[in-house]
């Protein structure tokens, strides 16, 4: 996968895929340039998209003022190339939670801990 040629001068994008779901995907990679600075880019897992899926990726650009870096993930650039629009993120480490956290309990198992408590 090679979202754009922001990143990884050498035309490999050294992009990770984190997450899919469906409608978008998530990776992680360098910035063009800056071989310590990682950045998330989202980009629709299609690619020809739906209207909604663009509008849903600008929309999350467009409140990139009302973020706090803290709490959020800021939006720090909006990119439409070859055809293409990815978010890309400011990337705060760490990995996703379905990833940690393993096989989800039993609802019976569940349910007889919860009214033990």
């Amino acid at each position: 996968m090679n979202p754009s040629s922001r990143f990884a001068s050498d035309g490999n994008s050294g992009f990770q895929v984190l997450w899919e779901d469906g409608e978008r995907v998530f990776c992680r990679g360098n910035s063009h340039g800056d071989d310590k600075t990682l950045v998330l880019a989202v980009l629709p897992s299609s690619e020809h998209p739906a209207p909604a899926t663009l509008d849903r990726l600008a929309h999350e650009y467009g409140l990139k003022e009302e973020l706090d870096g803290p709490w959020a993930m800021r939006p720090l650039e909006l990119i439409r190339e070859g055809g293409r629009t990815m978010l890309v993120l400011e990337d705060p480490g760490g990995e996703p939670l379905d990833r940690l956290l393993g096989v989800p309990f039993e609802i019976d198992l569940f349910l007889h801990l919860a009214i033990d408590i």
